[in-house]
């Protein structure tokens, strides 16, 4: 266990060069960046476990929604790599489900969770593997609903 401080870490900045050319996907990516600030800010609060957690479980949410959402683009724009991206995503999932039932049983500090969220699924997903295909992506073969579903 770390025992880093929540005052350790800085929020997360979203930045144009993070965006992916999509216009769901970059929402999507954006709202995973604050729901990540929203998180630390509880944290540095030092809010109730029970707003936590609800931080927590929706930002888990919307992980896996975005996942979903990332996996049906990435195979409607032909990309290669889909099943071993997807793959990724579980994962990355199943982390998570291991870490949120060590927080409902208290056994979870708040760096793994915070490091898991920032760094696992923003830093190291998002910038280091999302990235790779953005540019190798043609969004104008992906169909229309896509483009502003949301």
């Amino acid at each position: 266990m770390l025992n880093l401080n929540p005052a350790d870490f800085k929020p997360l900045v979203w930045k144009k060069e993070y965006e992916s050319g999509h216009p769901l996907m970059d929402e999507q990516h954006r709202r995973l960046f604050a729901e990540v600030n929203e998180l630390l800010a509880a944290l540095r609060e030092n809010r109730p476990k029970a707003e936590i957690g609800a931080l927590i479980e929706k930002l888990f949410a919307d992980t896996r929604e975005h996942f979903g959402t990332e996996e049906a683009l990435l195979s409607e724009a032909g990309y290669d790599e889909t099943p071993v991206h997807a793959l990724i995503h579980k994962q990355l999932l199943q982390k998570g489900a291991r870490l949120v039932a060590r927080f409902e049983e208290n056994r979870l500090d708040f760096s793994e969770i915070f490091l898991y969220l920032a760094k696992d699924i923003v830093m190291d997903h998002i910038l280091k593997i999302d990235i790779k295909y953005f540019g190798q992506l043609d969004w104008a073969t992906v169909p229309a609903t896509w483009q502003t579903r949301h």
